[in-house]
């Protein structure tokens, strides 16, 4: 029975042994010590790699000041790969210790293989005239799975928006699977605002390959100040993965919370028989490119064109359009017109204008150019009608 109790106490301690992460001293001297504790167990191309590295002041009279830490990931050739992390501080006492956890994303465009961590320690002991420098190193080996989908990286247009106003989101996915995947999807949600927006992929995306892809959420018009979370995933049947990215969300403007219709109003007095411009900023938030034609429709009062009148734009470029409005002679008071923008046949947005045309001699007094210019912003979100029914 002895024997047998032994046996198992045995077994237990190398499977302890077997699951447990790499812990070893990988620097140490009379003075000073690194250790660095890394889980060695299938890191893999584009995920996070977690390790803590401890240092440790074995001198008992002097003091270690004016440290800082340098750590970087090196291949096989001593090549360094990814990003380096730094990390300062002021000192260590006489037999302190310090622990650090750091997390290092593993490329996903990187070969599976064995690689290196690099920790480099300089500071100062207490009372020498030049610093001392450390180094350790454990070693790693990276593997790649057949499944991998990586939101390599998130952009935002902004990180502060008003309510009422659109968020803008720019998503680098990666495969850095083995297999190409099928039926990607992108996916945002603000939960706490109960607003979502989610595309799929119109392609297969390849082993090694990465697309850019660009999104807009809505914020509502009534929703509070305050900060939130925006969600972010990407995923299919094999993989997935996420990510999470806070934003502030401003009070919206009075005059737009107001509001209740789809009216541009300007402050603007135009000339009776002269012609204004009126500039447009159109962006295509399609996630492909669009042939796009425009118009101006219920102008009774007066005269209009728009130059140019068709543009052809890549996913997420802008472009600026103008319409030329000449009021009648006789023409005076509020007025509005409708700009429409069309996919082929299809109107996919419009939006309405209300102007206010003076008094030709009140204008002719007040003028101090032929042409009066002012410029509204106009954001074209293509098809969100159709995106918000789905």
């Amino acid at each position: 029975m002895v024997n047998n109790i032994a046996k198992y106490f045995a077994i237990i301690v190398t499977a302890m042994f077997l699951v447990a992460p790499v812990a070893a001293v990988d620097f140490a001297d009379e003075n000073f010590s690194i250790k660095i504790d890394v889980d060695t167990r299938h890191p893999t191309l584009g995920k996070d790699l977690e390790f803590n590295v401890q240092l440790e002041n074995l001198d008992a009279e002097l003091d270690f000041k004016e440290i800082k830490t340098t750590i970087w990931i090196t291949d096989e050739d001593g090549k360094k790969v990814g990003e380096k992390i730094e990390d300062d501080f002021s000192k260590l006492s006489q037999t302190q210790d310090r622990d650090n956890d750091y997390v290092w994303q593993i490329p996903g465009d990187i070969d599976e293989g064995d690689y290196t961590i690099n920790v480099e320690v300089e500071g100062q002991w207490q009372n020498a005239a030049e610093p001392t420098t450390y180094t350790a190193t454990a070693e790693i080996g990276i593997e790649r799975q057949e499944h991998s989908l990586v939101l390599d990286k998130v952009e935002l247009s902004n990180d502060v928006v008003k309510a009422g106003n659109p968020l803008d989101v720019a998503v680098t996915i990666l495969n850095a699977g083995e297999k190409d995947e099928r039926d990607v999807k992108i996916r945002l949600d603000i939960f706490a605002l109960s607003i979502s927006n989610e595309i799929q992929l119109t392609s297969d995306l390849l082993d090694g390959r990465d697309i850019d892809q660009y999104m807009s959420l809505e914020i509502p018009a009534d929703a509070k100040a305050g900060k939130y979370d925006l969600a972010i995933k990407v995923y299919n049947g094999n993989a997935n993965d996420e990510a999470v990215k806070q934003i502030t969300v401003e009070e919206a403007d009075p005059a737009k919370k107001d509001s209740t219709d789809n009216t541009v109003r300007s402050n603007e007095i135009l000339t009776p028989g002269k012609a204004t411009i009126i500039s447009l900023q159109v962006i295509n938030h399609d996630n492909e490119k669009k042939t796009l034609t425009f118009d101006i429709l219920d102008i009774d009062w007066g005269e209009a064109r728009i130059d140019p009148i068709t543009v052809t734009l890549d996913a997420n470029e802008e472009t600026i359009v103008y319409a030329h409005i000449i009021p009648d002679k006789d023409a005076s008071g509020k007025k509005t017109f409708t700009f429409v923008v069309k996919d082929g046949k299809t109107i996919v947005d419009s939006t309405d204008f209300e102007v206010n045309i003076g008094s030709k001699l009140a204008s002719d007094s007040a003028a101090t150019n032929l042409l009066i210019v002012f410029i509204l912003g106009l954001l074209i979100y293509f098809f969100w009608q159709r995106v918000k029914k789905e």
